[in-house]
C-alpha cells in the first residue's frame, strides 16, 4: 500500500492520514522506506526510519539513474528498473515460496483428500491394534496412499461417474 508521507503538519486532515500511516506501519509485514538517492536522509526521515522495526523495513533509494552508489538497495522508478528490489524481496521470502513449488492444501478437493487419507490411516491403525487380517489393513493403507497421491497429482484417474458415485448414494 502506498501511504501518505510522514511529516510535521498542523492540517487536521493531513494529521489523520499520517496517523493512519503509522497504524499501517505497525500492522505491515514489510515496509519499503523510499528515499531520494540524490541526497542523504534529512533528520525527519532518519527519525521516522529509526522508529520502524528493523526486521520489517527495507531502505530503498529511488532515482538510481541520477545518483547511483552500488552498496545500497537502489531502484529507478523513472526507468521502471526495480529488479534489485524484486531480488531482495524474493530472497527475503524465499523460505515461504515453497507454496509455489509444491502442492498445498488450499482447495476443498485437497483438504478433502487429506481428511480422507487421515481417516484411512486411522482405520489402518485401528485394524492393526485389533490384529485384523493384513488384507483388511492393506485396503485402508491403499486408500490413504491413493488420497495422498491425488493431492500431488495434476491429473485425475477418476471419471465423473466414479466421483458422483463415491460422494452420493445412488442406485445404478
Amino acid at each position: 500500500m502506498d501511504t501518505a508521507g510522514i511529516r510535521q503538519s498542523d492540517d487536521v486532515v493531513e494529521k489523520l492520514g499520517i496517523d493512519k500511516t503509522y497504524k499501517m506501519i505497525d500492522e505491515a509485514e514489510l515496509i519499503l522506506f523510499l528515499v531520494d538517492a540524490q541526497k542523504d536522509m534529512d533528520e525527519e526521515e532518519k527519525e521516522i526510519y529509526h522508529k520502524i522495526d528493523p526486521s520489517k523495513v527495507l531502505l530503498v533509494h529511488n532515482k538510481s539513474d541520477l545518483a547511483s552508489k552500488s552498496n545500497r538497495l537502489e531502484i529507478s522508478a523513472m526507468n521502471k528498473d526495480i529488479k534489485s528490489l524484486i531480488d531482495v524481496i524474493n530472497e527475503r521470502y524465499e523460505p515461504h515460496q515453497f507454496v509455489f513449488k509444491r502442492p498445498v492444501l488450499s482447495t476443498q478437493r485437497t483438504i478433502g483428500l487429506a481428511i480422507q487419507a487421515l481417516v484411512a490411516m486411522n482405520q489402518a491403525i485401528e485394524s492393526i491394534e485389533l490384529e485384523n487380517e493384513i488384507d483388511l489393513i492393506n485396503i485402508d493403507l491403499r486408500e490413504a496412499y491413493q488420497a495422498l497421491h491425488a493431492i500431488g497429482s495434476t491429473s485425475s484417474d477418476t471419471t465423473i461417474n466414479d466421483e458422483i458415485f463415491s460422494r452420493f448414494c445412488l442406485g445404478k
